[in-house]
């Protein structure tokens, strides 16, 4: 089986070859027994809720998603900028993958960010094929992972590549993509009629849909002289309710437009810098990532931009497809054994 798998600071998306997916919070806390569960319902469909154990003589119990989000009290996301090692990520990576994978070999594909990719992929690749054999138990069921093939491709790039594939770049001139995530946004060019990607106009801007977060979080604290979690302002704005805090009610839905309409402008300012001497030419500017709709104003003052379908899912599809296109090539080398 193949799976494509980008495990963003925001949220992991994970797309099989069945046509199977699976999305949910990078949120992860520590696991209880829950012997209230099911007995009020909370919004969310038992498919939002993962419960990850990884048995052994000190096993490891994890709530992730949307169920730390509500119940676990250290509910957080366990991300650095360095992610050359798959440990802060791992339960994470298992849950998707376990969720998907049916029992059956897998072979992944996932990646990092443009700007520490080729630095930190190499680890990390070797990192997720020592995960290799895992058992663990999601949600009560037994499932074992085992990785056949870890393939490793930038994020923007999975994008741009699954569009590719897809038949989505018809233009054969410069196209450009903002991938717009939880903690970055990537930017690429790509010369759609010599068939590559423009490397001296690729970027990382290290601002995306958390600023939003971080902005409300920091409203708050300026009212009330204290900040919320920032988990508990995520779930607000992922739900679209207000918070009540310190006995106050703010319209935390409300306050992130506000915020979105700052981050546009400053994604659209690097974008302008970044590509000065080339926007003239671009044919169409392409957005991905969660926060895609977010900066479609500001960045169409630049240029004829798009928002992919099903945006947030760009990564994870480009990822799948590139296992595809990887898969079917390595068969017709071998003669199709």
């Amino acid at each position: 089986m193949i799976i494509g798998i980008d495990t963003g600071y925001g949220y992991t998306k994970a797309a099989a070859e069945s046509g199977e997916r699976v999305l949910f919070p990078s949120v992860v806390g520590t696991g209880f027994e829950r012997r209230m569960a099911g007995m009020v319902y909370d919004g969310t469909s038992e498919a939002d809720n993962y419960e990850l154990v990884v048995p052994g003589d000190t096993p490891e119990h994890y709530f992730i998603g949307y169920l730390a989000l509500s119940q676990a009290r250290d509910a957080a996301r366990p991300f650095s900028d360095e992610r050359s090692n798959a440990e802060e990520i791992r339960p994470l990576l298992l849950a998707a993958v376990g969720a998907l994978c049916k029992g059956e070999p897998v072979t992944m594909v996932t990646g990092l960010p443009l700007e520490p990719f080729f630095k930190q992929a190499p680890g990390l690749k070797k990192s997720l094929e020592r995960l290799s054999g895992t058992e663990i138990l999601l949600n009560g069921s037994p499932v074992k992972i085992v990785f056949e093939d870890v393939i490793m491709f930038p994020q923007a790039v999975g994008a741009l590549y699954g569009h590719l594939v897809r038949g989505g770049i018809r233009p054969s001139g410069v196209v450009g993509l903002v991938d717009v995530g939880f903690k970055t946004t990537d930017i690429i060019l790509y010369d759609a009629g010599a068939k590559k990607p423009l490397e001296g106009y690729v970027d990382t801007i290290p601002a995306g849909t958390n600023d939003v977060v971080v902005a409300v979080q920091d409203e708050i604290k300026r009212e009330v002289g204290m900040a919320p979690n920032p988990e508990w302002v995520e779930e607000a704005v992922i739900r679209g309710i207000p918070l009540t805090f310190d006995r106050r009610k703010f319209d935390v839905p409300g306050m992130a437009a506000a915020k979105s309409a700052q981050l546009a402008e400053l994604v659209a300012s690097r974008v302008a810098r970044r590509w000065s001497d080339c926007l003239k030419r671009l044919e169409v500017v392409f957005l991905a990532g969660g926060g895609a709709a977010l900066v479609q104003g500001a960045v169409s003052r630049l240029a004829r931009c798009e928002v992919m379908p099903d945006s947030q899912f760009a990564n994870a599809a480009g990822f799948l497809a590139k296992g595809l296109v990887t898969v079917a090539r390595g068969k017709a080398g071998n003669g199709g054994d």
